[in-house]
């Protein structure tokens, strides 16, 4: 190739090397700008922007007032009776003869409260959810102790009668006979313990509450005078008890016994 005509292709040359280098530029540009882009699609990662707050619920009117003044306060004088039945003080009952420990170990319940299990149970049964129930009444200390329960007992019963027919039932002095017959009674568990130490006051105290849903209700429980509209959280932990309402149907319920 003469000289002539290699001087003439070096302006071509330049030419393509700088049209190569504006393409090389340009689709690097195009790639930096698809990159920086943000998704259309969601985040796979959870959002953690706290500044939406869940729907809150609130009662007005006559339903205001029948929650705060009946609703939440039998609830809770029911827990604090659970409290003296099954923890502190337990039901009143008949000791056995001479003192000794009875043989089925059940004494034989005399407080005029209850006179029957059944009534203990629809009590229990008024206050808490049906799970928390039935622990109260069958495994209350976490070791399956049952502190009320039916007791087999021989009942004495008198009658009265006429004539000289023979019976083998014990006659007494009136003309009558006495015989005996099993009954079930209700019986206190003799191993039932109740713990005396236990010093919080539940006929002076006060609440506070908020719901959390229509069916779901949380209750601050503030004792020795704490004014709730101080906050739980500037009150002692001795003075504070949380206790967790729901709504079953059309009647509210304890989740668990609190003290």
């Amino acid at each position: 190739m003469s000289k002539k005509q290699k001087e003439s292709l070096v302006p071509l040359i330049s030419t393509l090397i700088v049209a190569v280098l504006a393409i090389g530029m340009a689709i690097a540009a195009m790639l930096i700008l698809k990159g920086d882009k943000t998704p259309d699609t969601p985040s796979s990662t959870p959002s953690s922007d706290t500044s939406v707050s869940a729907p809150s619920f609130e009662l007005a009117g006559e339903q205001k007032v029948t929650f705060e003044t009946e609703i939440i306060p039998n609830l809770v004088d029911g827990n604090r009776r659970i409290i003296s039945m099954f923890v502190t003080d337990g039901l009143a009952y008949e000791p056995e003869p001479y003192g000794n420990d009875p043989e089925d170990e059940l004494y034989t319940v005399s407080d005029p409260q209850f006179t029957t299990l059944e009534q203990i149970e629809e009590f229990v049964r008024s206050i808490y959810t049906e799970d928390e129930a039935r622990r109260i009444m069958t495994n209350i200390d976490g070791r399956g102790l049952a502190v009320y329960q039916n007791r087999k007992k021989l009942v004495k019963v008198e009658e009265t009668y006429e004539g000289t027919a023979e019976s083998t039932a014990e006659s007494d002095d009136d003309g009558g006979s006495v015989h005996y017959k099993e009954e079930y009674v209700l019986g206190i568990s003799m191993n039932f313990k109740g713990d005396d130490s236990y010093n919080k006051n539940w006929l002076d105290l006060n609440y506070s509450y908020d719901f959390v849903t229509e069916t779901e209700c949380n209750v601050t429980l503030y004792f020795n005078g704490y004014d709730p509209s101080a906050g739980a959280s500037a009150a002692s932990p001795e003075d504070v008890l949380q206790l967790k309402m729901v709504k079953i149907g059309d009647e509210w319920r304890l989740t668990a016994l609190v003290y």
